[in-house]
């Protein structure tokens, strides 16, 4: 009988310990909870200085993204984002409610988002190893192909090593034409499919204009390798726009140097080549390279050569150019 007195006598500090790691954890776990239902502050600035021929290399400073953004989560199934660029006439980039499945697979987008169309259109500025989206990506700027627009969208994303296949289809907000006449409600979507680990396709397209007719409308196709520190992508579009049937292509790549044992510090060689032609005689293309030097995922250093005839010009002419990066 003493003998099971003792026992459990023995074993009440162990009891009591693990009552008060259980209770830490519950208060760690709610902790966290409430903070993640907190509101997180992020923004990134891009600057770039050029010297451009056809200025006869004067120096011109400019900042081409000062963007600074909240992000809130107030239930597992909701996030809610706002995005604002100080740098742009129009400074709403993003206001959206994304809303996802318990799997986190599926999601729904309400609001004002990226239209999803090219490749390099959908990588962020930031993730853009070039020190701007470049000619091609202008020109179908112009032709309203891409932009932040109101509207609808149902994304997946692939989930595991054995799920490939992602995909964004968005109901979006049309544009005005030449006249000012609005044209109607756009469509466009894009699938990706990761062919094996290495390699990734993906197919993307547009149509502007349901209620008038399809007066703008493309198809893209695209691929991405990673192979280790080596990125090359290349991407084909063709469609139709004010100018009259178009096509454009573009190919880049990149190859990651670490400078330190730890990564943080990785210097970037970068080359870049893309073309446009529109049967109207709008014609423009874009030779590139140089080196970033990318300090972890807070700041980088874009240096990097351009020869170039961009759309509407007489004459090609080469350019330096200097960028800048910093985010939190």
């Amino acid at each position: 009988m003493g003998g099971g007195l003792d026992v459990r006598w023995g074993l009440a500090p162990f009891l009591t310990a693990a009552l008060l790691l259980s209770g830490a954890a519950r208060a760690e776990d709610e902790e966290h909870e409430q903070a993640s239902k907190l509101p997180r502050i992020y923004g990134r600035v891009l600057a770039n200085a050029t010297a451009d021929e056809r200025t006869v290399y004067e120096r011109q400073f400019n900042v081409t993204d000062a963007r600074i953004g909240a992000s809130a989560q107030p239930f597992d199934w909701l996030q809610t984002v706002l995005e604002v660029d100080a740098s742009s006439h129009a400074p709403i980039k993003d206001a959206y409610g994304r809303f996802r499945d318990p799997s986190h697979r599926y999601r729904l987008y309400a609001g004002q988002f990226k239209a999803p169309f090219t490749a390099r259109y959908e990588e962020s500025n930031w993730e853009l190893p070039l020190v701007d989206r470049g000619v091609a990506d202008d020109f179908l700027a112009k032709a309203g192909f891409t932009g932040h627009r109101l509207g609808l969208m149902v994304e997946r994303k692939a989930k595991g090593k054995h799920d490939a296949l992602s995909f964004r289809a968005a109901l979006l907000q049309g544009t005005d034409d030449d006249a000012g006449i609005h044209t109607g409600e756009d469509v466009a979507g894009r699938v990706e499919y990761r062919l094996f680990k290495p390699l990734t396709v993906g197919v993307g397209a547009y149509w502007g204009g349901l209620s008038s007719g399809a007066h703008r409308h493309s198809l893209t196709f695209d691929s991405t390798l990673r192979v280790r520190a080596l990125r090359i992508t290349g991407e084909v579009t063709h469609g139709q726009a004010w100018p009259g049937a178009f096509t454009t292509g573009t190919a880049l790549a990149t190859y990651d140097i670490p400078l330190t044992d730890d990564g943080e510090w990785v210097l970037q060689p970068v080359a870049a080549a893309e073309a446009i032609r529109v049967p109207s005689g709008v014609q423009g293309y874009s030779t590139r390279a140089g080196a970033n030097l990318l300090v972890g995922d807070s700041f980088k250093v874009m240096l990097q050569g351009e020869d170039a005839l961009r759309p509407q010009e007489a004459w090609s002419g080469k350019a330096l150019v200097l960028g800048l990066g910093a985010r939190f």
